[in-house]
């Protein structure tokens, strides 16, 4: 949260859950919302964070943006944008890697 916070993003929301999904973090970076999906892998041995991110999860996190937007009108007429935040390694050096704009 401190990259995201050094960047200039703030916090709209953390883990907003509806039946079909949830979101890790909703942002605002400057005029755009930014829906964020964290994800953590102690070991890329079977792939790296970012690579678990299929098909039927970026349905299933954009159906759950749509209504994050249609509950909060003043936020829907915002750009919007789907950014993962990777991270990988051990607890003590963790590797992060933000990429922005992933699908």
């Amino acid at each position: 949260m401190e990259a995201m916070k050094s960047e200039g993003l703030g916090l709209i929301c953390r883990n907003y859950r509806i039946r079909q999904g949830e979101i890790d973090l909703i942002l605002q970076d400057r005029s755009e919302v930014v829906f964020m999906e964290v994800r953590y892998r102690a070991s890329e041995r079977f792939g790296r964070p970012e690579e678990t991110i299929n098909a039927a999860k970026r349905i299933r996190l954009q159906r759950t943006a749509e209504h994050f937007l249609t509950t909060h009108r003043n936020l829907r007429d915002r750009p919007c944008r789907f950014d993962v935040f990777a991270v990988s390694g051990s607890k003590e050096k963790p590797v992060f890697d933000w990429l922005r704009n992933a699908f």
